[in-house]
């Protein structure tokens, strides 16, 4: 299965933000259960189905999804007029949890997460 909201081609890929130039890499591959290993924090891509439709939809590739970034036990999206926002890992109102998807590690702590995050809203 192919999903193409991020890609990390390669072992790294990296974002640079033109306001305050600041540089996330991601390694793929990190360690295990989702903290903080060697190589990184792991990072998810959770899916979820927005319509029952989904159900004979999603086998062949199409659907109506919401997805959200999960990193260090917290789950980030993005909605129109909200922007990014909060919340527990998997829980998403008004949608069904589907998959994780494992997108490699975040090389950075709490405080490199929290300046990305600020920079992004």
């Amino acid at each position: 299965r192919r999903f193409i909201f991020v890609s990390t081609e390669g072992s790294s890929a990296a974002r640079n933000t033109s306001q305050n130039n600041i540089h996330i890499v991601m390694s793929r591959y990190g360690g295990s259960g989702g903290g903080r290993t060697r190589v990184g924090t792991k990072v998810f891509l959770n899916v979820y189905d927005l319509a029952p439709a989904n159900e004979y939809l999603y086998p062949v590739g199409l659907g109506l999804h919401h997805s959200g970034v999960e990193i260090m036990g917290t789950e980030y999206s993005f909605a129109s007029g909200s922007g990014i926002f909060e919340s527990p890992p998997k829980v998403a109102p008004g949608a069904r949890f589907r998959e994780q998807i494992p997108m490699g590690a975040f090389d950075g702590g709490q405080t490199e997460l929290i300046r990305a995050l600020d920079d992004l809203r």
